[in-house]
């Protein structure tokens, strides 16, 4: 016998407006937008129920206009 668990995926954009109580992603290079990650991270109701499963840097951009506005504060 084997376990079977309902799982399903979402895009960014759909989980905008609601609170997840786990999250698995993986941040690579399909990041294509400033914000993505942080909507991604922030989604999720605790830090212990966030998985990770593939980290590259280069996932995570910066808005430039959102550097510039800082810059000029």
């Amino acid at each position: 016998q084997f376990l079977i668990q309902n799982c399903f995926a979402l895009t960014v954009y759909k989980i905008q407006v609601i609170i997840l109580l786990k999250v698995s992603f993986t941040l690579d290079g399909n990041i294509f937008s400033p914000g993505q990650v942080y909507v991604t991270l922030s989604r999720c109701s605790t830090w212990d129920n966030i998985n990770i499963s593939h980290l590259v840097r280069s996932a995570f951009m910066t808005d430039p206009n959102v550097v510039l506005e800082y810059q000029r504060l």
